[in-house]
């Protein structure tokens, strides 16, 4: 569907961006994959493809699924994954939390890094059992050897809470509002 189309082009333009400017080998970038990007039967071979023809180390690059998404059909999900790590792309479980019947599945699903729900950051000092969620979500990670992200950080002074708690990283609003890439590039320089 008009999704996938619109992930491979994400994906083709990002590697053309870190492949053209020699400030980018030091920067990784997260490329978030739509449901219909994972049930595309073609979109492994093309990573592949692309990869293969690129300057771009894959370890720069990290594939984001929703847990929803997922667990939807997990025997697919892990072949994806598993695929993709070959390649040595990393991977993330984006909206984690969200689908929180079982963590059953989490063994057998091979990504890198959890990126923890917003709906549980937001009120993480206000709320008791957004704070058990957090805190579940953190040592789930910590045994299984993965990294922890804090999604939806609007209010800085989560960040030292979240730090406590064990959280590897934060992103949000209270850090940085989305903008164009040349912008961004400009500021840093």
């Amino acid at each position: 569907g008009m999704s996938a189309r619109v992930d491979r082009h994400v994906i083709d333009r990002s590697l053309r961006w870190l492949e053209s400017d020699p400030r980018a080998n030091r920067m990784h970038l997260n490329i978030n994959l739509s449901a219909s990007t994972l049930a595309d039967a073609d979109f492994a071979s093309f990573l592949s493809r692309r990869l293969r023809g690129s300057s771009v180390d894959p370890a720069q690059i990290c594939l984001e699924i929703t847990e929803t998404s997922a667990v939807r059909d997990l025997d697919h999900a892990r072949q994806l994954i598993a695929q993709f790590k070959a390649m040595g792309v990393r991977f993330a479980l984006d909206d984690f939390g969200t689908g929180f019947c079982s963590f059953a599945y989490l063994r057998d699903l091979d990504v890198d890094v959890f990126k923890i729900d917003g709906s549980f950051v937001r009120d993480v000092d206000s709320n008791e059992l957004s704070l058990a969620i957090v805190k579940s979500i953190v040592e789930i990670a910590r045994v299984l050897g993965k990294r922890t992200v804090a999604e939806s950080v609007e209010d800085a002074r989560l960040s030292p809470i979240l730090q406590q708690l064990g959280v590897d990283a934060v992103q949000g609003f209270a850090f940085h509002r989305p903008e164009p890439l040349r912008l961004l590039l400009a500021s840093a320089a």
